[in-house]
């Protein structure tokens, strides 16, 4: 598939950036069409372009543990590491892994274009693979179990759009699509983004939005159930709205480490300090 793909680019320039920079109860429904288009142009075909990636690609690279934030080492939240605490984005290393992993597939201009994530061992491990698009100001991943399009298997997949003004702030919308029995795409059950600010180089703000879009548990009744869903889309009048709000700020030592961090009124002193990693201004 063509990594700047048409279809794709054509949805995602019908509608402003802001949407995504400022997320508003007043423009949920725009992220919630695009997210939705976007599914519907990519739902039959992301896994079968696994296949052609990995027959076409300029160079691997393998991450060792990582597993509990996205995308192991190569996670696009900067300061995923110095907010959560026991998270780790894993390290890379030359050669594949066992255990919990990460793989990555690069294009010939290095860019991340396939991840594939494993966690656990044996008959006990589950697969995700994660395709990315790239479009002008946007990076847009597909990720799904691997067994996504086999029959009677699994019906869900997530959408991750990422994108930036190109000089001082990233943001990241996460988004889960339900897929009925006959191969509609017939719920988005919710948007999670985070923004960070940059200045000089440094992420030094980062802001969580959740977006509950509609009851959840009753949502989810419909989702498990089917039923109801089978050949149509839910609609954002079928829900109610809820969001919520967290802003952390970081500081930082001469070294160029974090020496502290904030939330709200909080203030946290972290004691070892690290440097942020940044991949997520593409």
């Amino acid at each position: 598939m063509d990594r700047r793909n048409k279809e794709i680019e054509g949805i995602m320039s019908a509608y402003p950036k802001d949407i995504w920079f400022e997320p508003k109860k007043e423009t949920a429904h725009m992220r919630l069409d695009a997210a939705e288009k976007i599914a519907q142009a990519v739902k039959d075909r992301v896994a079968e372009t696994v296949k052609t990636i990995q027959e076409n690609y300029s160079h691997t690279a393998y991450c060792s543990a990582g597993n509990a934030v996205k995308r192991g080492y190569f996670c696009p939240d900067p300061l995923i590491e110095i907010i959560v605490s026991n998270v780790r984005r894993g390290r890379l290393v030359k050669t594949e892994p066992k255990g919990d992993r990460f793989s990555y597939w690069f294009d010939e201009n290095d860019r991340l274009i396939l991840v594939e994530k494993i966690t656990g061992c044996g008959i006990w491990s589950t697969q995700f693979n994660e395709v990315l698009f790239y479009i002008d100001g946007y990076r847009i991943g597909v990720m799904f179990k691997s067994d996504y399009g086999v029959k009677g298997k699994n019906g869900q997949f997530y959408l991750c759009i990422e994108c930036n003004n190109g000089k001082d702030l990233y943001s990241m919308s996460e988004i889960s699509v339900h897929i009925s029995e006959n191969g509609e795409v017939n719920a988005l059950t919710s948007i999670y983004t985070w923004m960070t600010a940059m200045e000089n180089g440094r992420p030094v703000k980062r802001i969580s939005h959740w977006e509950t879009v509609g009851e959840p548990l009753e949502l989810m009744k419909k989702v498990i159930s089917a039923e109801p869903l089978l050949g149509s889309v839910l609609k954002m009048e079928d829900f109610t709205y809820f969001d919520r709000t967290e802003a952390w700020s970081a500081e930082y030592g001469a070294d160029g480490k974090v020496s502290a961090i904030a939330c709200g009124n909080r203030r946290i002193v972290e004691s070892k300090g690290k440097k942020p990693v940044l991949d997520g201004m593409f």
